[in-house]
C-alpha cells in the first residue's frame, strides 16, 4: 500500500509542480533565491583589469554644474588616455553640445580610436556622440530590469532604433579588450548562437531559463556573473583624475569606464545583492552594472570563471521528478524502520526529519552548483519534495485516522464549514486589500503621465484624442476597482449612487472611440446615433452608467458574427431640470432563444451563444441589470429580423438624470497649468514614497512648475529630511519599508512640537482605498488624505488648499 502511494504520488506532485512552475507562481520565490545565492557566496577577488572614473556628489559641487561641459570631459577623456587603456567606455550620454568646448570634445574624440560612446536603444532612445557614431564607436546602455525591479542579465547585443546590431557597453568593453589579446569570438553553432571566447563557450539567455518564466528574451542576453558592488573594482574621482592625483600607471592596458555614481542623477538600479530583508536595500550605479558584466565576459574567457547557466526545460523536469521520488520514497523507507508505530507524533517527526534532511541535501548541491556556474531551480524541487512526502504522510495518517473521522463526521463537517466560510470572508477581505493597492499603484502611473502628456501645448488633435481615450480606460479601470471593494455591499443591497456631473456627449464619443477598434477587429460597423439637441451636460453615477454600456456593447460584439452594432441615446421625458435618457444597444447576431429568456440575467448563467464563445462566466448582464435598477430603471431585450437574414437582439434600459449648466463642467484633463505664479515664497515640497515610478510621477509634475523637490524612499529618510531641510509640505505614503508613513508621520509631529520647530503639512499618499486607512492617517497626524491613482489637479489644489501656492 506504501510502496503503491508512493508509486502514485512521485509523477503526481511532480506534474503539479512542473504546471505550477511554468505558469509563473514560482518565479519571484526562485529569484529570491538565486540572489541569495549571490549574498551568501563568498566574497569576489577585485578585478584588477578594470577601472571605474566616477562622477559622485563632490565632483558636481567642485565642477559647479551638470551635466559636465563638453570642455571638461574632453580634458578628462585626454588625461585618462595619457595612461595608455586599452579601451575607454565613456558611459555619459552626449547626444547634444553641452558648451563650452564642444569643438575640443569632437577633435578629442576623432583622436581616441579605443573611446567607445553609448546610446539608448531601446524603448525611449537617446542617441550616441556623433563623432563616435561615425567612427563605429558606439554601445548600448541600456539595461533589462525584471518585474521585482532588480537587474539580473545583460546585453551582449541586441538591435538599436535603427535597426542596427550593437554590442552592448560592458561586452563592447571586454570583447576590444580580449581582442588586443588576440581573443576574438569564434562561431560553434549558428543555428543555436553558440560562440566562442577565450575558454568559454556562450549560449543565448532563453525565456524559460533558470527562474524565468516566458520572459522577454530579445537580442542576445546572458545572466551577469556579479562580482560585487563598487569595491570589487579599481576606481577613483574624475576631480582625481582632472588633478593629476592619481598613480600613473593605474588605468594602462585596463578598461576604464567613466559614469555617474551621484545619488542625485538617479542612475541607480538593483541587483541580487540588493537585500530587502533588514534595511534599504543597496543600490548599484549603471557603469557598474556594465562593468560587472565586462568582469563576467573577461572571467569566463580568461579566467575559467563560468558564466551563470541553466539546465534545458527536460533536464529541469526530470530534476524536480527526482526530487519528488525522493520525497515519496525516501519518507516510505524511514517509516518502514517505525512500521511498528501507531502514534501520528512519531509519523510527523519522521517526515520532518526526511524533510529537512532532504531539504539540506538540495540546498547544499544546489549552492555548491551555483558556486560552479549553474543555476538550479530550488524552490519547485523543494515543493516537489515536501508534497510528496506530505503526500504519503496524510496517506499514513488518514489510514489512522479512519474510525475517528467515521464517529464525528457529522460535527467535523458542520466545523469545517464554519472555518472554511470564516476563511474565505477574511480570504476576500484580504485578497481584495491587497489586488486594490497592486492596481492602484501602476494605475497611478498610467493615469499621471496621461495627465502629464496632455499638459504639452505641441499634442496634435489626434494625439490628445488618443490620450483622452487612454485616461478614459483607465478611468474606467478605476471604477471598477472601486466596484470590486463594494462587493460586499452589492451582496447586502447596500451599494449607492455616485452621482456627478459630465459631458454626456464627449462621454458617449469616448465610449465609442474605445470599442470602436475591437468592432473593427471583427469587421463590424459600431455605429452611435443621437441628436444634437440631447442633453449634453448631465448629473448621473457616470462610473455605473459606462460599465453597462460597456459590458452590453462588448456582448454585442461578441456575439455578433457579421453586420453592424447601434448605440442609440435619446430623451423620452424631460421636465425643467430632470431627464429621462433612453439607451439602445442593437447588434445583427443569432438572437436569444425562447428558452433562454427567463434566466438571462441570472448569475453564472449563459445561453448557447455565450457558452459556445467560451468568454466570461455570466455575471455581465446580471450585474448591469443591478447596476441600472439602482438607477431607476430597468434593462428589457427583443430578437428582431434584419435585412441581413439574422435575428438581432436590441437591449433597452432608462435612467434618470439631472440636467446640469455647462458652466460647472471643468474636465481636468483640459486645465493647463504650466508653473508658479511670480512674487511666492520658495516651496520646499518632500515626497515620501517608497515606489519609484509614482515618485517620478510626483517629482515630474512638481518640478516642472517651479517647486523645490526632495525625495525619500522610506519613513525614516522622510524623518531625517524633514530634520535636515524642513519642508513646508510632505506628500507622506502609507506603505513604505523600513518605517512606514503613520510612523513617520508621528515622529514629525512629536519633534516639531519637542523642539518648536515650524509643522510642516502632511498628506497621506496611498493606494489602499479603505476607509479604515483614512482614519489611521490622520489619527496619526495627517492633514489631509489622497487615494492613488491621483489627478494632477487634485495634488495642485491641495497645495493651493494648505500653502496658498498660485498657479499660471
Amino acid at each position: 500500500m506504501r510502496w503503491f502511494a508512493a508509486l502514485i504520488a512521485t509523477p503526481l506532485v511532480a506534474g503539479v509542480v512542473i504546471t505550477g512552475r511554468f505558469t509563473g507562481a514560482l518565479q519571484l520565490f526562485e529569484w529570491a533565491t538565486y540572489d541569495q545565492s549571490f549574498q551568501q557566496r563568498p566574497t569576489e577577488t577585485l578585478d584588477d583589469r578594470i577601472v571605474l572614473v566616477t562622477v559622485d556628489e563632490d565632483d558636481i559641487r567642485e565642477l559647479g554644474r551638470w551635466p559636465l561641459s563638453d570642455a571638461t570631459l574632453a580634458e578628462l577623456i585626454s588625461r585618462i588616455d595619457e595612461q595608455q587603456p586599452a579601451v575607454i567606455g565613456l558611459d555619459l550620454y552626449r547626444d547634444i553640445p553641452v558648451e563650452p568646448g564642444n569643438k575640443a570634445l569632437t577633435e578629442v574624440m576623432a583622436a581616441t580610436p579605443h573611446l567607445v560612446g553609448v546610446e539608448k536603444g531601446i524603448g525611449w532612445t537617446v542617441d550616441p556622440p556623433p563623432q563616435l557614431a561615425q567612427q563605429g564607436q558606439v554601445a548600448l546602455t541600456d539595461v533589462i530590469v525584471d518585474t521585482d525591479g532588480k537587474v539580473r542579465r545583460g546585453i551582449l547585443s541586441h538591435p538599436n532604433s535603427s535597426n542596427h546590431l550593437l554590442l552592448g557597453l560592458g561586452a563592447d568593453l571586454a570583447v576590444r579588450y580580449l581582442a588586443e589579446q588576440g581573443i576574438v569570438p569564434e562561431v560553434i553553432d549558428p543555428d543555436q548562437k553558440k560562440y566562442r571566447l577565450g575558454q568559454s563557450v556562450f549560449g543565448p539567455f532563453r525565456h524559460n531559463d533558470g527562474g524565468y518564466i516566458r520572459t522577454n528574451a530579445g537580442g542576445y542576453q546572458t545572466l551577469i556573473n556579479f562580482r560585487g558592488h563598487l569595491d570589487r573594482f579599481h576606481h577613483v574621482s574624475a576631480m582625481a583624475v582632472l588633478n593629476n592625483q592619481v598613480d600613473p600607471a593605474l588605468m594602462r592596458d585596463r578598461i576604464v569606464i567613466v559614469g555617474v555614481i551621484a545619488p542625485s542623477l538617479n542612475d541607480l538600479f538593483y541587483t541580487p545583492y540588493s537585500s530587502r530583508l533588514i534595511d534599504t536595500p543597496e543600490t548599484a550605479p549603471g557603469m557598474l552594472l556594465h562593468a560587472n558584466m565586462a568582469s563576467s565576459l573577461l572571467g569566463a574567457a580568461l579566467d575559467d570563471r563560468a558564466m551563470i547557466q541553466s539546465w534545458s526545460e527536460p533536464v529541469e523536469w526530470g530534476w524536480i521528478l527526482i526530487w519528488s521520488g525522493v520525497g515519496a520514497f525516501g519518507y516510505g523507507s524511514l517509516m518502514s524502520v517505525k512500521r511498528h508505530s501507531q502514534r501520528m507524533l512519531t509519523r510527523l517527526a519522521v517526515w520532518m526529519v526526511a524533510v529537512v534532511g532532504a531539504g539540506g541535501i538540495l540546498f547544499v548541491s544546489s549552492y555548491l552548483a551555483f558556486l560552479s556556474g549553474w543555476w538550479i531551480p530550488i524552490v519547485p524541487a523543494f515543493l516537489a519534495l515536501i508534497g510528496s512526502a506530505s503526500a504519503i504522510t496524510g496517506t499514513e495518517i488518514i489510514s489512522l485516522q479512519q474510525y475517528r473521522v467515521r464517529l464525528a463526521a457529522q460535527n467535523l463537517q458542520l466545523e469545517k464549514d464554519k472555518i472554511r466560510a470564516e476563511a474565505a470572508s477574511q480570504a476576500k477581505s484580504q485578497f481584495l486589500a491587497k489586488m486594490s493597492h497592486e492596481l492602484r499603484t501602476p494605475l497611478n502611473a498610467i493615469l499621471g503621465f496621461t495627465q502629464l502628456l496632455n499638459q504639452d501645448a505641441y499634442l496634435t488633435s489626434q494625439q490628445r484624442k488618443s490620450l483622452n481615450i487612454i485616461n478614459l480606460s483607465g478611468e474606467h479601470l478605476l471604477n471598477l476597482i472601486n466596484d470590486i471593494l463594494e462587493i460586499s455591499k452589492i451582496e447586502a443591497d447596500r451599494v449607492v449612487l455616485h452621482e456627478a456631473d459630465f459631458d454626456l456627449h464627449n462621454f458617449l464619443d469616448m465610449l465609442k472611440a474605445m470599442l470602436e477598434p475591437k468592432a473593427a477587429s471583427k469587421g463590424l460597423q459600431l455605429h452611435l446615433e443621437y441628436s444634437p439637441k440631447l442633453s449634453q451636460f448631465v448629473i448621473a453615477d457616470e462610473g455605473k452608467l459606462r460599465q453597462v454600456l460597456i459590458n452590453l456593447i462588448n456582448n454585442a460584439i461578441k456575439f455578433t458574427p457579421t453586420g453592424d452594432i447601434v448605440v442609440r441615446v435619446s430623451e423620452v421625458v424631460r421636465e425643467k431640470s430632470q431627464v429621462v435618457l433612453h439607451f439602445e444597444v442593437q447588434d445583427t447576431g443569432p438572437g436569444i432563444k425562447a428558452e433562454e429568456v427567463s434566466k438571462l440575467f441570472d448569475s453564472f448563467t449563459q445561453g448557447e451563444a455565450g457558452k459556445n464563445s467560451s468568454e466570461g462566466v455570466g455575471l455581465g448582464l446580471s450585474i448591469s441589470q443591478q447596476l441600472v435598477q439602482l438607477m431607476g430603471g430597468e434593462i428589457t431585450f427583443q430578437t428582431h429580423g434584419t435585412p441581413h437574414g439574422t435575428a438581432g437582439t436590441t437591449f433597452h434600459f432608462d435612467i434618470l438624470a439631472m440636467i446640469t449648466p455647462a458652466l460647472k463642467i471643468t474636465p481636468a484633463m483640459e486645465r493647463q497649468i504650466s508653473r508658479l505664479a511670480p512674487n511666492q515664497p520658495n516651496f520646499r515640497l518632500l515626497i515620501a514614497e517608497d515606489n519609484a515610478f509614482s515618485r517620478k510621477l510626483l517629482n515630474k509634475i512638481l518640478t516642472s512648475l517651479g517647486f523645490q523637490v526632495r525625495q525619500a524612499t522610506n519613513g525614516q529618510e522622510a524623518v531625517d529630511l524633514w530634520e535636515s531641510w524642513q519642508p513646508h509640505f510632505i506628500w507622506m505614503d502609507m506603505r513604505m519599508p523600513v518605517m512606514n508613513g503613520c510612523d513617520a508621520t508621528r515622529q514629525i509631529r512629536k519633534k516639531s512640537k519637542e523642539h518648536q520647530l515650524p509643522d510642516p503639512t502632511i498628506v497621506a499618499l496611498t493606494a489602499s482605498a479603505f476607509a479604515q486607512d483614512r482614519e489611521l492617517s490622520l489619527t496619526a497626524g495627517c492633514d489631509d488624505f489622497v487615494s492613488k491613482p491621483f489627478r494632477r489637479d487634485e495634488l495642485l489644489g491641495k497645495l493651493s488648499q494648505y500653502l496658498g501656492v498660485r498657479y499660471q
